[in-house]
């Protein structure tokens, strides 16, 4: 397990960012019927760093990143919005729960990956594509925290707390939660 292929090369697991583990979970996406699942690299290991028994893909809580995005338009969507409305990606300052007159510093501020701005209008389906920041954070400011955390917990993901930023998958849950959304 120390040498991994990876597109064409051989490289060593821990030779970056100390990664030590992995995991994986690979579904039947029409039965929902899990085919494979790895929760560590060596579950016979007793090297504390790869915790062999202890089941990464189930109980290991990681942020999900851009793959929530597609829950909060699945929610815009069940309010009524559709994968050709147009959203604006411009430079935006998010309240937030800020008192009126809070200062720029004091409300959420996101930029698209590489720290630009598409500076320009998309459609849902065109911003998912692109992974684009802004135009998620204005979806999730559509349709609520509230309705964006029933619809994640309908399809299966386990989280109570939430912000503005969850619409970009800052709030940790486990890889088979997310699987299965």
């Amino acid at each position: 397990y120390e040498y991994q292929p990876f597109r064409g090369v051989t490289v060593k697991l821990n030779q970056y960012n100390n990664l030590n583990t992995a995991a994986t979970v690979v579904m039947n996406s029409k039965t929902g019927e899990i085919l494979a699942m790895n929760g560590s690299l060596d579950y016979n290991s007793q090297d504390p760093k790869i915790k062999g028994t202890y089941n990464s893909a189930v109980q290991a809580k990681r942020q999900p990143g851009s793959t929530f995005k597609p829950i909060v338009y699945a929610t815009a969507f069940q309010m009524g919005w559709n994968p050709g409305i147009v959203l604006p990606d411009f430079n935006t300052y998010f309240p937030n729960g800020s008192n009126a007159g809070a200062t720029l510093d004091k409300m959420y501020h996101t930029t698209d990956y590489g720290g630009a701005f598409n500076n320009q209008t998309s459609t849902i389906r065109m911003a998912t594509a692109n992974s684009f920041n802004v135009p998620a954070v204005k979806a999730l400011s559509f349709v609520g925290l509230d309705n964006m955390l029933n619809t994640a917990r309908r399809l299966g993901i386990d989280i109570n707390k939430a912000g503005v930023s969850q619409a970009l998958g800052t709030t940790e849950v486990p890889l088979i939660q997310m699987v299965g959304a």
